[in-house]
């Protein structure tokens, strides 16, 4: 068990390796450094963090930075034995190397004040100091067409994205915020209660503490479907397009807010209509992983947009406006795409022709 005196070694050692890297570093630093450095004691200190951050540069940043908020979270009690202990038990990583001959080679003021330090030490110094390794990180995740991704957050939640999806995230000590900039998505939430996770998608935004839930966005509409637990979905409203509204105080009307729980949908039609709370077997949410668009009383409209994200070729109505209001219930199998397209002119009063490489439309039968 490390004393406090060891603590403390540890936590300039930590220090050091933060400021070694700062660009003006100033020869009073550096002597100050190497006075430091010259005592056995904390030679073996800033060796052991040079051996932590070897380890720590074979993780990949999804694994460090869950590390680092699991390493939070244990507690301090937990943390006495010292960083090395926590990352073999955490990412399999049991190799160590010292830099001693690394610090002997480089000791000379101009190579040392010059010398690039690895990007993972900051996550490691965060760690051995208590700051929280995964503070302003932004990342975007995409995914093409027809394809799939999981994708696992600092936080251990996990996202798995749909087919042409995109999705933004923005971790902080505060808040887990993440922007769904288009496509679909489903969220297992990891529970933490001091940091809510909110999924932003067009005007809706999404807040869960702990929980399952998938969010889809076609056109102007937004899906969001619960699996498991309860979200709060907010529907903010856009202040009237008028003159008046550009001059007057600025306020905006009031947004609406639901509860979702599971085996529930929210539909917001779009950012000025009202949310729709509909009933859904809970085994049907996400089913898209497995190859199935499944749709209840969807209009045509998103129904296409949706299926596009998997299709071939891309489908385009010709008129959305009377062609969007019809509506389908039923399933679209995503390796039966040119299938479904072919029957659907059975059902509604449309005919399908195809253009330019290889564009399938979709035109009224009755124009």
């Amino acid at each position: 068990m490390l004393t406090r005196e060891d603590r403390a070694r540890l936590d300039m050692a930590a220090d050091w390796m933060v400021r070694l890297q700062a660009d003006d570093l100033g020869e009073d630093q550096l002597a100050e450094w190497l006075a430091w450095y010259d005592k056995p004691e904390n030679r073996v200190a800033f060796d052991e963090m040079r051996g932590v951050q070897e380890d720590v540069r074979a993780i990949d940043v999804a694994e460090r930075t869950a590390f680092a908020s699991r390493y939070l979270r244990e507690g301090k009690d937990k943390r006495q034995g010292g960083l090395r202990g926590w990352i073999p038990a955490f990412a399999g990583v049991t190799r160590r190397a010292f830099a001693s001959k690394w610090i002997a080679a480089h000791a000379g003021k101009t190579a040392l004040a010059g010398t690039a330090m690895l990007a993972t030490v900051i996550g490691l110094v965060a760690w051995q100091v208590g700051w929280f390794a995964t503070e302003g990180i932004n990342t975007v995740y995409r995914t093409t067409r027809a394809d799939h991704r999981e994708v696992r957050l600092p936080d251990n939640s996990v996202v798995k994205l749909g087919a042409q999806s995109s999705l933004s995230i923005n971790f902080t000590r505060e808040a887990r915020y993440l922007v769904l900039e288009g496509g679909e998505a489903l969220f297992s939430v990891e529970h933490d209660p001091m940091r809510p996770f909110v999924v932003q998608a067009g005007s809706v935004r999404i807040r869960a503490v702990g929980t399952q839930f998938n969010v889809r966005r076609a056109e102007e509409s937004t899906f969001v479907t619960v699996k498991e637990g309860i979200v709060e979905v907010t529907q903010e409203r856009m202040p009237p397009r008028t003159i008046s509204a550009s001059i007057d105080t600025g306020r905006r009307p009031p947004s609406e807010v639901v509860r979702v729980a599971a085996g529930e949908q929210a539909l917001a039609a779009q950012a000025d209509a009202p949310l729709k709370l509909t009933a859904i077997a809970p085994q049907t949410v996400a089913t898209w992983q497995e190859g199935r668009l499944e749709f209840v009383d969807e209009s045509l409209r998103t129904v296409v947009a949706t299926v596009n994200r998997y299709s071939a070729r891309e489908i385009v109505l010709t008129d959305p406006t009377a062609l969007g209001r019809l509506r389908f219930t039923g399933i679209v199998m995503e390796s039966r795409i040119d299938d479904w397209v072919n029957a659907i002119q059975e059902v509604f009063p449309l005919k399908v022709s195809t253009a330019g490489k290889g564009t399938i439309l979709l035109s009224p039968t009755n124009p």
